[in-house]
């Protein structure tokens, strides 16, 4: 997506959903899936660091946005942030770990 708009391309959005499955993921799965890709994080980060400013929030614009959602459904919400709370641990272990 970046590298399209580099290059000078526009982009635009789908008229319609777009549905990624992955499966039955467990919080073990996210885990893992969240540290293997934060491997590279600080080399992406270095790389795009005028996208990585707006990116890389803990809470991001879409979550406030839709609040109401957590709200009408507070069992979900406190897992979501479960889940959030051990991604995050996980992006900080990968970046001590792979730091440069």
């Amino acid at each position: 997506h970046k590298r399209v708009l580099r290059a000078g391309y526009r982009v635009g959005y789908a008229p319609t959903w777009i549905v990624h499955h992955e499966g039955r993921l467990g919080l073990r799965d996210i885990i893992r899936k969240r540290y293997y890709y934060s491997k590279n994080l600080q080399a992406y980060l270095e790389k795009n660091v005028a996208e990585s400013k707006r990116e890389f929030r803990v809470i991001r614009p879409a979550f406030a946005k839709n609040w109401r959602f957590f709200a009408r459904d507070p069992v979900h919400a406190v897992g979501f942030l479960i889940m959030r709370f051990f991604e995050g641990l996980a992006v900080l272990t990968a970046l001590i770990r792979y730091r440069r």
